[in-house]
C-alpha cells in the first residue's frame, strides 16, 4: 500500500495499469471520474484529484 502523486493523467494512467492490472478502458474511465468529479474507486485503490498551496492541480492514488 502506498500513496503516489502526480501531475498528469498519463503517470496515473501508466500506475494503474501496471500495478492493479486492471482493463484499460476500466482505468480511463475511473480517471475521467477524478478529473470530472474529483474522486474515484478502482477495485481497492482510491483516487482523487487536489490543488496544492500554489495552485497547481495533482492527482493521488491511495493503493
Amino acid at each position: 500500500m502506498g500513496e503516489h502523486i502526480m501531475q498528469h493523467a498519463s503517470e496515473m494512467y501508466e500506475l494503474l495499469v501496471r500495478g492493479d492490472y486492471r482493463s484499460p478502458i476500466q482505468v480511463m474511465d475511473a480517471i475521467r471520474d477524478v478529473q470530472h468529479h474529483g474522486t474515484a474507486q478502482i477495485g481497492s485503490s482510491s483516487l482523487s484529484a487536489f490543488k496544492d498551496a500554489a495552485g497547481n492541480e495533482h492527482l493521488r492514488v491511495v493503493m
